[in-house]
């Protein structure tokens, strides 16, 4: 015997649609730094290019990671542990993805397939998200909702540049 489920106004309007829940892709381009602010990492997407904070330690690790240092570090990082630990347990990491964002915290997810081939999810910051995805050359995005919701990176007009991701030609 089948049942009616009946929702109300509140729960229809608190429904998603399957726009924004898409997942766009995130390349990172440059990684500025703001006097006494902290870092910022800045990510071109297919709409708009944006600005994400990252403290100082994070934007340290995020430079080393990207410009390939850690490869040649002599003492290994904890994401260098944590990834040597799924290798040994026959893990990878699958993905790295910006979910939410609360005030002015980002959360991210990374997911994770076993060797079963179960898919395991973990919340982590997305400044850890993006080293991982650095690290392990997985895709790095972001949910549309959230997206659409930062401000465009293009009318920031106070910080300075420290180095530039971009491809020489």
């Amino acid at each position: 015997m089948s049942e009616e489920i009946k929702l109300s106004k509140e729960q229809l309007a608190k429904l998603r649609t399957a726009e924004e829940l898409e997942c766009v892709d995130m390349k990172l381009t440059k990684i500025l730094y703001g006097q006494g602010e902290g870092c910022f990492a800045i990510f071109e997407t297919d709409t708009k290019t944006i600005g994400l904070p990252l403290n100082s330690f994070e934007g340290t690790m995020v430079s080393f990671a990207h410009a390939g240092c850690i490869n040649f570090s002599h003492i290994k990082t904890i994401h260098q542990l944590f990834l040597g630990f799924l290798d040994d347990i026959g893990a990878r990491v699958e993905s790295a993805l910006i979910e939410s964002k609360h005030g002015d915290i980002i959360y991210a997810q990374l997911a994770f397939r076993d060797r079963k081939n179960r898919r395991i999810f973990a919340q982590v910051s997305y400044a850890d998200a993006l080293i991982v995805s650095i690290l392990t050359k997985c895709d790095f995005k972001i949910v549309r909702k959230v997206l659409d919701k930062l401000e465009d990176f293009n009318e920031w007009t106070y910080q300075n540049e420290i180095t530039d991701l971009e491809d020489e030609d």
